[in-house]
């Protein structure tokens, strides 16, 4: 079976996404060069090699962000000898398929935060916006969206409305980034939904509300305007 047959989401349910946040950790904690057996299991067959893909973008992206051809060098340079059965033309465009996809399992979860959160904590008030759990916001602002290019989000961006569309972004975690979880990258970004687009005065009185009643707000996120 050729990669290209695979659907780009590794992330089909429970028991694969535990898998894969197993292999982020394993992966995290170890030395290029250095992983320990535990990790092979892991990393069988086709499926192994999504899930591998998955992982390292995730990786990558946490730690400063990466493009297709680099995942796909480290892999080769990594991993070549498990993956014979595959030409490095199939693992790039497997690259290139998961960093640009949107995850649906993750997308499906968080929709129906979104819709909880919205009766809980803002009255229902909220328009609807779609939810979309992705694995590089840049690429969905910028070349999908259509946004301005500038400077590459920090690698701690982990949200992006889109305003216009009536969209969500979040990037997916598969634990945390710097402490922050997905579910406080989604209040974060409905309380702009609630106000606007800046980090201002109103935003903050909207995210002091929210923590006031118990949603999932950092500290980070509350500061002097």
């Amino acid at each position: 079976m050729s990669v290209e047959t695979l659907s780009p989401d590794p992330i089909a349910d429970i028991d694969e996404l535990r898998r894969l946040k197993e292999l982020v950790i394993i992966m995290d904690n170890s030395k290029p060069g250095e992983f320990p057996p535990s990790i092979d299991p892991l990393l069988e067959g086709s499926q192994g090699l999504k899930r591998l893909v998955s992982a390292m973008t995730i990786l990558f992206t946490d730690y400063g962000g990466t493009v297709p051809a680099v995942t796909c060098d480290l892999i080769d340079e990594e991993f070549g000898d498990r993956y014979d059965e595959f030409d490095y033309d199939q693992v790039l465009a497997l690259c290139k398929d998961i960093q640009e996809s949107e995850i649906p399992a993750q997308s499906a979860v968080y929709q129906q935060m979104f819709e909880d959160f919205n009766k809980q904590c803002f009255a229902g008030r909220l328009p609807n916006y779609k939810i979309l759990v992705v694995y590089d916001i840049w690429h969905w602002e910028t070349e999908r969206l259509g946004y301005p290019w500038f400077d590459p989000p920090a690698c701690e961006a982990g949200g992006f409305i889109d305003f216009a569309g009536r969209q969500i972004f979040l990037r997916f975690l598969a634990d945390h980034i710097f402490g922050w979880t997905m579910a406080e990258f989604l209040i974060h970004e409905m309380a702009h939904a609630a106000t606007d687009g800046a980090h201002d005065a109103n935003w903050q009185t909207e995210m002091l509300r929210l923590k006031a009643l118990g949603a999932p707000v950092r500290d980070d996120d509350i500061y002097d305007i």
